[in-house]
């Protein structure tokens, strides 16, 4: 094997778990005969910005309006790889974005590397690809930055590219189809993986892992139909043979489900958890699976006693779970068909089995109202006694609503009476306003809804991030 490719993960998004991607592009390398290096370049930045305030400022900024001295500082983080790069001498560059935050990150690595002198095939792909308009991606193959580029699944597609086999749907067109056999995909590898420079989950190493593809829901605040095309997933069987492998390969026993929800097919998740609930009966105790992921709330009729046994005796810690808004009216209008009821019945049913949740909110959905936003504040009242608990481990409040091109609510912007204000150092997705809010008052909501929060003993995940973010904000407005 004398072939080689070199993966580079670009910023940025919270380093928070081993990225999946890139482990599933190395084993189709691997296939197709090349040796495969890899460097997280997301992990260095977020490791840098520890350091210094120009470091900080890479990944607070976004790499927009930023000075010359933090400009400076990311492209000296981009060299150390580039150079990496250059030593290896690959046939082949790929460059995963994944999201599209990642492309003022990955026009200048780009830039560089060809600046540098490597010249031989790049090729990108990732959601931050997927979801990047024709004329961004265009820009990079008329500028000569890329060979290659990759909407949708990255399978097959990195397969053909590397072998040659084009035109393939979805490589530089818009017309990707979605892989149907989830079972056949390979397991990811990683090797070239600097494991013990990612954050642990309870106090272990941890590796991601996919169940599916999309979502069974339509959320107006998300694009991921638009991504993924339609829902997909492996089988439960076939989760448990990849977790074992997993086992085997790297003798870690911890796992983060980066799926959009890990309960989207109830036989498929109930047989996974029955497989996993076996082999930690069985396990001793250092060696039992620990796992992890989002989770739809479902209505309470859809629920059998089982499934709770299940999920504790699998191994499940912690499940992440979108509420969005404490208030009925909002929460329906933005495609989640549960109840207040349903959601104390959950949360009553995670206290009774000791599985701890953390919550997603979301402020300032456009049908949001003043009025609607003071009746969500109640669920920090109601719950407060989860919190104390630890039943309810964090929050997370995010970066208030942003209209996401190709989601819902950006379909529906005239019917919403969405315009949009040019706000410095704001991005278009979060410059909206209608006659429910503008920026100003959802960041103000925001707050007001971070401060209620702590106030009543709830965690905020990224606080510091996104207080800074908004200080950044309200210098336009």
């Amino acid at each position: 094997m004398n072939k080689k490719v070199y993966l580079v993960n670009l910023p940025k998004y919270e380093a928070d778990t081993v990225p999946l991607g890139p482990a599933i592009m190395q084993s189709v390398a691997l296939a197709c005969g090349f040796e495969p290096h890899f460097t997280d370049l997301n992990l260095e930045v977020d490791e840098a910005k520890h350091n210094s305030k120009q470091a900080y400022d890479v990944w607070i900024s976004g790499l927009k309006n930023s000075s010359h001295g933090t400009m400076k500082n990311y492209i000296q983080i981009c060299n150390k790889t580039i150079r990496d790069i250059l030593k290896v001498d690959p046939e082949h560059v790929g460059v995963s974005f994944f999201s599209t935050h990642s492309h003022s990150y990955g026009g200048v690595f780009l830039r560089r590397l060809r600046k540098l002198g490597y010249f031989g095939k790049v090729s990108i792909g990732g959601a931050g690809v997927g979801r990047a308009s024709d004329e961004v991606l265009d820009g990079y193959l008329s500028a000569g930055l890329i060979d290659y580029y990759v909407r949708g699944d990255g399978e097959i597609a990195f397969e053909k590219i590397l072998k040659q086999q084009l035109p393939y749907p979805g490589v530089n067109n818009s017309n990707n189809i979605a892989i149907q056999d989830m079972d056949g995909l390979p397991n990811p590898n990683f090797i070239n993986f600097e494991l013990d420079r990612y954050p642990k989950m309870f106090d272990k190493q941890t590796l991601a892992i996919e169940g599916s593809r999309g979502c069974v829901r339509n959320c107006g605040f998300c694009d991921i139909k638009l991504l993924f095309l339609k829902y997909r997933y492996k089988s439960g069987q076939r989760l448990y043979d990849e977790i074992m492998f997993n086992v085997r390969h790297h003798d870690i026993y911890t796992f983060w489900f980066t799926d959009s929800l890990v309960n989207g097919n109830q036989k498929e998740f109930r047989e996974m958890l029955r497989l996993l609930s076996d082999y930690n009966r069985q396990a001793p105790e250092d060696k039992r699976i620990k796992w992890t992921g989002q989770y739809i709330i479902r209505p309470a009729r859809q629920y059998i006693e089982e499934d709770f046994d299940l999920l504790v005796n699998s191994g499940c810690y912690t499940l992440a779970t979108g509420i969005e808004s404490y208030s009925e009216k909002v929460r329906k209008q933005l495609g989640k068909n549960f109840s207040n009821n349903d959601i104390r019945w959950f949360f009553n049913k995670c206290q009774e089995y000791n599985i701890s949740l953390f919550i997603m909110l979301l402020v300032g959905y456009p049908t949001e109202t003043q009025k609607d936003f003071e009746e969500s504040l109640s669920f920090f009242n109601e719950f407060e006694h989860l919190a104390d608990d630890n039943t309810i481990t964090g929050l997370q409040l995010g970066e208030t609503m942003t209209v996401i091109e190709g989601s819902p609510s950006w379909k529906q912007r005239s019917e919403l009476g969405i315009t949009y204000e040019n706000l410095p150092n704001v991005r278009q997705d979060q410059s909206w306003r209608n006659a429910n809010s503008d920026l100003k008052q959802r960041i103000k909501r925001r707050l007001i809804a971070q401060k209620k929060a702590v106030q009543k003993g709830f965690g905020i995940r990224s606080s510091k991030d996104h207080m800074d973010m908004f200080k950044r904000w309200m210098h336009g407005l």
